[in-house]
């Protein structure tokens, strides 16, 4: 499947297309598919124009002819991109904009419903939020272990991907993702207070400097870091001929701790 519209639209494919291109509020939910959690390779992207329509836009393993002017949106600043955790999206985009020679995704006119959800002490899981803040029904919604287990069940193994799922489960289900992000948004903001609300803008905020250092690096004083690491290193020296003389190894927690127990000393 290389693109997939999930929505009450009865427009003709070339309208899809340009409503996706052009979003009408200048707000999209994204979400990125990757092979795994830990293979972090794209394999789709799932865009919501609104609480209704939403697309899936596949890039491996085989690419949507419209993949890169989707692209181009998440790197636009004047579109706000909501993200349920927004550091691994850009993140896996990033990957994604190196490996094509792309501009990276814009890293500062974004908002993230999982930040909003920890900073109001709610359970950030983005199924069960969406279950509980929005209209969505539960019996619409599945999850990534639904789509993985139903790869396991029909290939007959315990080790598979997103790759061994079936693609257009794989689409719906990130459809549901960025539907749910984009119906999160508001009601998550109005549920922050004046204190939360504050709480969320640096994190929000934070998001974006993070991502920007990532790429430039810290600028280190390699003068004081060797002063400070030869001191380190000589304290913890201290410590060892300190504990050797004890009778025990300061880097064995068990030995530490009947050193301790033996000294009765209370922590």
């Amino acid at each position: 499947i290389k693109a997939l519209y999930n929505g009450p639209s009865q427009d003709n494919v070339e309208h899809l297309i340009d409503r996706l291109l052009h979003p009408p509020s200048g707000v999209i939910a994204v979400d990125c598919e990757t092979i795994s959690l830990v293979d972090k390779t794209a394999i789709g992207i799932g865009i919501a124009i609104n609480e209704r329509d939403t697309y899936y836009i596949s890039i491996y393993p085989e690419p949507s002819e419209i993949l890169f002017q989707v692209y181009n949106l998440l790197t636009r600043q004047d579109i706000v991109k909501v993200y349920h955790n927004g550091n691994f999206d850009i993140e896996v985009l990033r990957i994604f904009a190196k490996a094509n020679n792309l501009a990276y995704p814009d890293v500062w006119n974004i908002h993230d419903t999982n930040i909003m959800a920890n900073v109001s002490a709610l359970d950030p899981d983005l199924h069960s939020l969406t279950i509980k803040h929005t209209d969505i029904p539960a019996s619409d919604l599945f999850t990534i272990k639904d789509v993985l287990d139903e790869a396991r069940n029909r290939l007959g193994r315990k080790q598979v991907t997103m790759l061994d799922a079936d693609q257009t489960l794989v689409a719906r289900k990130c459809c549901n993702d960025v539907r749910g992000t984009f119906k999160l948004l508001e009601p998550l903001l109005n549920q922050l207070t004046t204190k939360t609300y504050d709480c969320y803008e640096t994190d929000r905020r934070l998001t974006g400097f993070l991502k920007e250092t990532e790429l430039k690096g810290l600028k280190l004083n390699h003068d004081r870091l060797e002063q400070r690491y030869n001191q380190l290193t000589s304290e913890c020296e201290t410590y060892e001929d300190w504990a050797d003389e004890l009778g025990f190894s300061i880097s064995s927690p068990a030995q530490v701790g009947m050193y301790l127990a033996n000294q009765r000393v209370v922590l």
